[in-house]
């Protein structure tokens, strides 16, 4: 499954996340709340935020990795955990 693949599958579970970058030198940030949706993306704000991921790859990877961590009942966490044993 590649990064864009793994990115729908995601939404597609209904999980709020985001993938951004601010600047082009400063990195990539991953954030997962339920409570974000564009406005304060604050760490306090998050389940889960990271910043200074360097590839968009690596971005993807960190979001998998929590997603199934925090919602490891989630259709996307089931079935990726199902398929990756």
């Amino acid at each position: 499954m590649n990064e864009i693949e793994t990115i729908q599958k995601i939404y597609n579970s209904e999980i709020n996340f985001a993938i951004l970058s601010p600047c082009w030198d400063g990195g990539i940030t991953v954030i997962i709340g339920p409570e974000f949706y564009g406005q304060d993306m604050s760490a306090e704000k998050c389940q889960y935020r990271v910043d200074g991921i360097e590839t968009v790859k690596e971005a993807v990877a960190h979001l998998v990795e929590k997603v199934c961590e925090l919602y490891p009942t989630s259709t996307f966490a089931v079935n990726y955990l199902s398929e990756n044993a």
